[in-house]
């Protein structure tokens, strides 16, 4: 022991720390699937011992696999390797990771495999079912409904939501999910809008009042039979049964595909045909990742409907050009002009309505403002748009430093005899200030033809916005046109 301890190149670890290092390591499973990954692997070792099999290598989970392949699906695959992949490494030091060729046999059962999804539940079921079904029955399954479609729930954050995690705001509900599978605290809110279907604040009222009192939990959702909430906790198979039972009320077909993720499922699908973007849906669903965003994205009908339109009619819908951003790439929102005055001329000229203004008619400045954030020769070096700032304001219509006036003779005379005069004005009043530079002065005079250009570019930009308006509505008229004689035409064909 001495030796060791003299000996500086030489490292001496005590077996206390190594148990402690070894009781930390086994504790890195997750604490909600320890047994299921203690399953798997306690599955892999019987399968060893039967084949005579010590250690692991590639070969060995290739054979393992092979005959898994035969029982179950790629699905099933895959979550048997990554569970075999963590605890391998932590209990026999082996990185399977490394195995590509079992990567590439795992990828290749998986690319003819086709998951089946739950099916969805559209707007009009939504609110037909809230109009429809009696609250004698289906107060909860209402109540649950709008939770999960409003704040697109997973079933065990249903069956994990807290009295505490709602907060009442009269007129809008402020909803808590703490617990989430990627462990991403989410916020929503549902808010009452009487004009469309039923109050859904006054169902969450309704239910909430029928809570007993004394009950020794704090789960919102409780059991409800006859008209009453019972002190029985509403069990997670319950929470999975809700979208069959619903399907089979609105006599939809396949009520059993309708499985316990309907209810996000539709969620993120009714936002998606909204014309939302990835990040509006990252941030309602709480996923890190893009692909299962962009998934949702690429099944909206909505969206597939746009892309007809702008492809066959050359037209995009009023909905999702509102949804669109209207500045310009590499530019801020400063260099737009958002007047109000632009909007008060355009409207009193009545060249077009509102909902056109909306649509995204804005015309960027060639004049960009003051300070160095804008202005394309005095971009901060670490801007990471100064490129696209440059190419933008400066290939665009040309735009160049306007030049500054100078006076000359008898002009320059009487402007210096009058600072003169305010000078000695001053130093009789005691309120002497230091002389303004010739600089300042400059300055001073070039600010002043600036302003004077910017109104005269206001007024002619006015003039181009009101002919590219008078150009579009001839394209509408014209694209009109073509509609009404495809209709016509349909109708004649349908005639026949």
């Amino acid at each position: 022991m001495a030796q060791s301890f003299l000996n500086e190149d030489e490292l001496y670890v005590p077996e206390d720390i190594i148990k402690e290092a070894r009781s930390v390591i086994e504790n890195l499973l997750l604490r909600k699937s320890v047994s299921l990954y203690e399953k798997e692997y306690n599955i892999f070792c019987a399968w060893r011992k039967s084949r005579n099999i010590k250690g692991v290598s590639e070969e060995v989970l290739l054979s393992y696999f092979a005959e898994k392949v035969k029982k179950y699906k790629a699905s099933t695959l895959w979550s048997c390797y990554s569970k075999l992949k963590s605890t391998l490494l932590i209990k026999e030091q082996v990185d399977i990771s490394k195995f590509l060729s079992l990567k590439t046999f795992l990828k290749r059962e998986y690319s003819t495999y086709t998951p089946i999804k739950s099916n969805v539940l559209e707007r009009e079921h939504f609110n037909k079912f809230l109009e429809d079904a009696p609250d004698k029955i289906y107060l909860l399954i209402k109540v649950a409904l709008v939770m999960g479609i409003g704040g697109g729930c997973r079933m065990d954050e249903l069956h994990k939501m807290k009295i505490d995690d709602i907060e009442d705001r009269d007129n809008i509900l402020i909803i808590q999910v703490p617990e989430t599978k990627t462990n991403k605290k989410r916020m929503f809110t549902i808010v009452d809008n009487t004009k469309i279907g039923v109050s859904k604040l006054a169902l969450y009222k309704k239910y909430s009042d029928l809570r007993p009192a004394n009950t020794p939990t704090k789960s919102f959702f409780l059991g409800y039979r006859n008209e009453k909430c019972t002190k029985q906790v509403v069990g997670i198979n319950t929470f999975y049964k809700m979208p069959r039972m619903i399907a089979e009320f609105l006599k939809l077909p396949l009520p059993e595909s309708y499985t316990g993720h309907c209810f996000r499922r539709s969620s993120a699908t009714l936002l998606a045909n909204t014309g939302a973007n990835t990040l509006m849906m990252k941030r309602h669903g709480g996923w890190k990742s893009n692909s299962v965003v962009e998934g949702y994205i690429d099944e909206s009908v909505e969206n597939k409907k746009e892309i007809c339109n702008r492809i066959l009619m050359g037209t995009s819908s009023t909905k999702n050009c509102q949804g669109f951003s209207n500045e310009l790439p590499g530019c801020s929102g400063a260099n737009l002009i958002k007047s109000e005055d632009v909007v008060n001329f355009i409207k009193s000229k009545d060249v077009v309505n509102e909902n056109t203004v909306k649509c995204g008619i804005t015309v960027s400045s060639t004049h960009p403002p003051r300070g160095s954030q804008h202005h394309p020769r005095r971009l901060r070096r670490d801007s990471p748009n100064q490129k696209e700032a440059e190419t933008v304001l400066l290939a665009k219509e040309g735009w160049r430093r306007p030049r500054k006036t100078r006076k000359k003779g008898k002009e320059l005379e009487k402007e210096r005899q009058k600072d003169k005069n305010r000078r000695s004005r001053r130093r009789c009043l005691g309120q002497a200030k230091k002389p303004q530079g010739h600089r300042k002065w400059r300055r001073n005079q070039a600010g002043k033809f600036k302003r004077y250009w910017k109104s005269w570019r206001l007024e002619e930009m006015k003039r181009e916005i009101t002919e590219e308006i008078k150009e579009l509505r001839k394209e509408n008229q014209e694209v009109k046109r073509e509609i009404e004689q495809l209709r016509e035409e349909f109708k004649n064909k349908e005639k026949k």
